[in-house]
């Protein structure tokens, strides 16, 4: 223990603990999945463009929009997560970690459109690198508590609604502290537990995920971690 340096650990999880279900929303907004022609692009009036009786072209941040529906209801998932980390101690207690984080987050959409109500799915992919500052506060034996504190960057890589696949290109920035304990299998392997609380900032996008929603949320995260 006193000549350990760093470690690796892999990691499941999920971070979003408080989701409810049902969630109303009156966004209505679609993104486009290809562009426009420069002829549709031309008639463009105060912003907007109707293309049939059923269609609407928004444009928001230079991003064009398709508008048909209203999105009346969301029912969010659990969110799942993998990834692994690497920790670098600075002193006996104190380390900083890093790593790569992929979530997935998945939602149910209810549209009503014409007075007739249907299903669609929205999922997205996101990468995201953590970085947190860790305390190791308690050691017996085989079995540690430590505590750990910091925040993440994510952007969404992949997304679809239906069959449509949309683009988020803001970043999503949270914070988050949790607790861990780990029971040390052998010198070098450890099996580690942490529950936490995150907290997710409003990315500032149209669309509606369990993060916007439900910014505050429970998590935990389970995983494998080899020191040297």
């Amino acid at each position: 223990r006193d000549k350990r340096r760093w470690s690796m650990g892999i990691s499941g999880g999920s971070a979003g603990l408080m989701a409810n279900n049902g969630e109303t929303s009156n966004s209505n907004m679609f993104q486009m999945s290809a562009m426009l022609t420069n002829d549709q692009l031309s008639q463009l009036e105060e912003g907007s463009i109707t293309l049939s009786t059923k269609e609407k072209i928004v444009i928001v941040s230079g991003i064009p929009y398709r508008v048909s529906s209203n999105v009346v209801e969301y029912d969010h998932h659990q969110p799942i997560s993998v990834g692994f980390s690497f920790r670098k101690y600075l002193t006996d207690k104190l380390s900083l970690s890093t790593g790569l984080m992929y979530t997935y987050l998945t939602s149910d959409m209810k549209i009503a459109e014409e007075g007739e109500e249907y299903k669609m799915t929205q999922k997205f992919h996101y990468l995201g690198v953590p970085i947190k500052v860790n305390y190791d506060f308690y050691q017996y034996k085989s079995f540690q508590l430590y505590a750990s504190a910091g925040g993440s960057i994510e952007r969404a890589v992949y997304g679809k609604q239906g069959n449509n696949k949309v683009t988020n290109n803001r970043f999503q920035f949270s914070v988050s502290g949790a607790v861990g304990a780990q029971i040390n299998l052998s010198r070098r392997v450890g099996f580690y537990v942490e529950p936490g609380v995150a907290y997710y900032f409003n990315d500032g996008s149209a669309f509606e995920t369990i993060r916007s929603d439900r910014p505050f949320n429970f998590d935990i995260n389970a995983g494998i971690r080899f020191s040297y």
